[in-house]
């Protein structure tokens, strides 16, 4: 997944939630005029998930082009893109050795992304709960490409192949809207 500057705090709480022995591909972007896409360090944590850091100077902020470098980085047969404020729970770690039951012709998995959003009106502590389902889990295979600059989506590109896309039980709990009025305006 792609790191900016402004999400680079994250990055170590996420990683903390991930499951053990995943590979994680973390391609750090700070605004520049050289695309090239530079290999960093690997470091191989406690529990045998192996992270992968690597650096790019991109012109635009644009996350779709950075999320397909990172498909061309990843080595696994299922590949997840994960926020660096995304979230996993522990009791859903069980679900990624199920992969496998999975027919080939299942291209990608619709999983849930869950939060809350306080409303910020004067006076109320009231929050927004939102369940935004996204295919965030899918094949290692060439030819599945993001687009959008923001709100970037993979789903054509997985239909384009003549895959189908099934759902999954998989949440990913999404923090970074769970900030002060000031910090959503700006995002």
């Amino acid at each position: 997944f792609p790191v900016t500057i402004d999400t680079a705090h994250h990055v170590m709480q996420m990683i903390a939630t991930l499951p053990s022995g995943c590979e994680l591909v973390v391609l750090w972007n700070e605004q520049g005029d050289n695309p090239e896409v530079v290999e960093r360090k690997t470091v191989t944590l406690k529990n045998g998930t192996v992270v992968r850091y690597y650096a790019t100077q991109w012109q635009e902020l644009h996350f779709a082009n950075l999320r397909n470098l990172c498909i061309g980085l990843c080595s696994r047969e299922w590949v997840m893109w994960i926020d660096a404020d995304d979230r996993l729970l522990p009791h859903q770690h069980s679900w990624f050795t199920e992969l496998d039951i999975y027919p080939p012709g299942v291209g990608g998995l619709v999983c849930g992304c869950v939060g809350v959003q306080p409303k910020h009106q004067q006076g109320s502590n009231d929050v927004m709960r939102y369940h935004t389902p996204t295919a965030r889990v899918f094949r290692n295979y060439k030819g599945f490409k993001f687009e959008g600059a923001a709100h970037e989506r993979l789903s054509w590109s997985i239909q384009k192949q003549g895959l189908m896309i099934g759902q999954c039980s998989l949440l990913i709990h999404h923090v970074g809207y769970e900030v002060d009025a000031d910090s959503m305006t700006s995002k």
